[in-house]
């Protein structure tokens, strides 16, 4: 790992790139390697990319490259006193080649495209076997044991115990499937919105709470300098102070489709009801959700969050209750050799009114919500699961007195794309960020 000082914003050392053949043979693609794009997404369980290529020595042939070797990874940003966060390290296999093409008479290019090693493993590995055990202890095994994986583990705690029979799935179908009913064992009113999801850093199994009580691991800005930063500092002309500056300083940014009333009534967002039905004892018992009632029930990524949906002006327009604008039906069965749900120690029956509307609106806020898309100049730290800090300064005439944007704030990172140069030594970052609410308020609005 270097430990020599970042000169620019943005620079990056690839340490190395190697490639192993399916024939033993192992080969240096950093003198090669055109363009690396790394992808991560907390709603996707794989972190994948792809190279480009540039080959002047028919390693393509030589090799042969056929779509089924190794490729080890190691790139970091430069700093003076080098940390294991401050790198990426993955082994991926090559799983596929695409856009071979001649560009001279001695030369042609081509893309390979890579995932991490486990989540090719997966589509091998099947789990077929019982459990009895916190969803936690579940995911843990299935993931160290059934799929063998050597990554770090970032699993947090749930509640109660889960009977369940795999029915020889994929190990991440049946994490995918577990997170869906996963209730954290710790935080306000014990959320349940739970995500699997692979990063630069290992597997995580995690809640969305926890992430949100993170502190912020970068402040951003989108302009000629953050507001932290004195004239007579930036006068000086003081390398590190200009580094520091064009690493925090958003090149570009743009406003996702967000917050579309449509999707998000018929998505649940806004209200829903559940119907669960005893099979048992042939009764019925009905659970709604209400995004302004139960708005303040679980930690926000803001901490002063509001609604991004005006309560008043809902009424004004006698839109009344989204109850029914999503309606779910359970099965549950009051059978006590039955239960196998959740419990702490003694199991005891499905408890779908914990899980079902809540998560499905929060799925719903963040994909529809409150979103981002930033590049910035990149650096090796950052992670989707990250909790940023951005400013946007205000675009036109203000008459509210403020000098940044409402939509300034705390932001979850949940895309990201890194793209780097070898040859340049140059290293951008592409990411989507996304919250749950707004610090806006509406009082103004109320009459």
């Amino acid at each position: 790992m270097s430990s020599t000082k970042q000169q620019y914003a943005g620079e990056i050392n690839l340490e190395y790139l190697k490639i192993y053949s399916s024939e033993g043979v192992k080969a240096d693609l950093s003198n090669v390697v055109v363009q690396i794009n790394l992808f991560e997404d907390i709603f996707n369980s794989a972190f994948t990319g792809n190279i480009i290529i540039v080959d002047t020595l028919n390693l393509i042939e030589k090799l042969p490259i056929l779509g089924q070797e190794y490729i080890e990874l190691k790139c970091s940003t430069p700093q003076a006193n080098p940390s294991k966060e401050n790198v990426i390290e993955k082994r991926f296999i090559l799983h596929s080649i695409v856009a071979r093409e001649n560009i001279s008479s001695g030369a042609q290019s081509y893309s390979l495209d890579i995932a991490t090693v486990d989540s090719v493993k997966n589509l091998k590995t099947r789990v077929s076997k019982s459990y009895t055990d916190s969803i936690d202890s579940i995911v843990f095994d299935v993931l160290k044991n059934q799929l063998g994986t050597s990554q770090p583990l970032n699993i947090s705690p749930t509640q109660g115990i889960r009977r369940i029979v795999s029915p020889n799935i994929h190990p991440y179908t049946l994490v995918n499937l577990l997170k869906r009913e996963a209730v954290a064992a710790f935080g306000e009113n014990l959320p349940p919105h739970f995500l699997f999801f692979e990063n630069k850093n290992g597997l995580n199994f995690t809640s969305l709470e926890k992430l949100f009580f993170e502190p912020t691991s970068a402040k951003l800005h989108s302009g000629d300098k953050d507001s932290d930063v004195s004239i007579e500092a930036l006068r000086l002309h003081d390398e590190d102070i200009k580094t520091a500056q064009g690493n925090k300083r958003i090149l570009s940014h743009s406003f996702g489709n967000t917050n579309d009333l449509t999707t998000n009534i018929r998505e649940g967002m806004l209200g829903s009801n559940l119907i669960t039905h005893d099979i048992y004892n042939k009764s019925y018992k009905s659970y709604n959700y209400d995004y302004f009632r139960d708005f303040n029930k679980h930690l926000r990524v803001e901490p002063d969050a509001k609604p991004i949906y005006n309560k008043q002006i809902i009424s004004k327009y006698d839109l009344g209750t989204f109850a029914n604008s999503s309606i779910k039906l359970h099965p549950t069965c009051g059978l006590v050799h039955d239960k196998q749900h959740y419990g702490d120690g003694d199991l005891k029956a499905s408890t779908p009114q914990e899980w079902i509307l809540e998560r499905q609106a929060k799925m719903c806020e963040l994909n529809n919500g409150g979103i981002i898309n930033i590049s910035m100049n990149g650096n090796t730290l950052m992670t989707v699961g990250d909790i940023v800090h951005i400013n946007i300064p205000i675009t036109g005439e203000d008459h509210d007195g403020d000098e940044i944007e409402s939509t300034s704030g705390r932001y979850l990172v949940s895309k990201l794309r890194h793209s780097i140069a070898p040859q340049q030594k140059q290293h951008e970052i592409h990411a989507q960020l996304v919250r749950d609410c707004t610090t806006k308020s509406y009082k103004q609005m109320e009459g």
